[in-house]
C-alpha cells in the first residue's frame, strides 16, 4: 500500500498542480447512500490485478458491455462498456497499462497526446488515490488508478463533455472504484 501511494504521489507531482490544496475524498458508501437506485440501475465489475487483488467499479446498465475481442486498437482495454442516446456514444472503456520509462514518461506522454496534465485531479475514493484528466483532443475524461510502480488501471470515459447526468455517472463510476474484501 506504502508503494501504491508513492506512485500516486510521483504521478501527482509530475502532473504539477497544486497539491496543497485539500484532497477530496469520495466513497461508494456515501454514493449510495444519496442515491439508493445506483445498485438497481447498474452492476459491479471486477478486475484481477497481481499483487494487490480485486478492484471493483461499478457500471450503469444503461451501458452493456461490448466484447473486447472485437476491438482493433493498438492497446485493447480490458473491459469496455457503451451505447449511443440521442446520437450521442457514451462508453467506459478500462484498461491495464504498463509503464515504461517511468511515470514521468507517461504524464509527458498523456500530455504530448493533448491531456491537461497541468489540470489533473488527485482524489481519494475509497482509501485509493486516483487521478483525473481531462483529454479535450481525445475527447476523453480519464480516471488513473495507479496500481504499482509500473501498471496504471485507466478508465477512459467518452464524451469528455456531456450533460450533467452523464458528468454524474462519471463521478459515481469514480467513487465506485475499490479494492474488493
Amino acid at each position: 500500500m506504502k508503494k501504491l501511494l508513492a506512485v500516486a504521489l510521483s504521478l501527482c507531482m509530475l502532473c504539477s498542480f497544486a497539491l496543497a490544496e485539500e484532497t477530496p475524498e469520495l466513497s461508494w458508501e456515501n454514493s449510495l447512500s444519496e442515491n439508493p437506485n445506483l445498485e438497481a440501475n447498474g452492476s459491479t465489475q471486477q478486475i484481477a490485478v497481481d499483487g494487490v487483488g480485486n478492484i471493483l467499479y461499478w457500471i450503469p446498465n444503461n451501458l452493456p458491455a461490448i466484447d473486447v475481442s472485437t476491438i482493433e486498437a493498438e492497446i485493447p482495454p480490458i473491459a469496455a462498456f457503451g451505447a449511443d442516446n440521442e446520437g450521442t456514444s457514451y462508453s467506459v472503456s478500462v484498461y491495464a497499462l504498463t509503464v515504461t520509462g517511468g511515470l514521468e514518461a507517461y504524464a509527458a506522454g498523456l500530455k504530448e497526446a493533448g491531456a491537461d496534465v497541468d489540470n489533473a485531479k488527485l482524489v481519494i475514493t475509497n482509501g485509493l488515490q486516483i487521478v483525473g484528466i481531462e483529454n479535450p483532443a481525445e475527447g476523453i475524461d480519464m480516471i488513473l488508478l495507479p496500481v504499482n510502480d509500473s501498471t496504471i488501471l485507466l478508465f477512459a470515459c467518452t464524451p469528455l463533455n456531456g450533460d450533467e447526468e452523464w458528468d454524474q455517472v462519471k463521478a459515481y463510476i469514480a467513487s465506485s472504484i475499490r479494492l474488493a474484501e
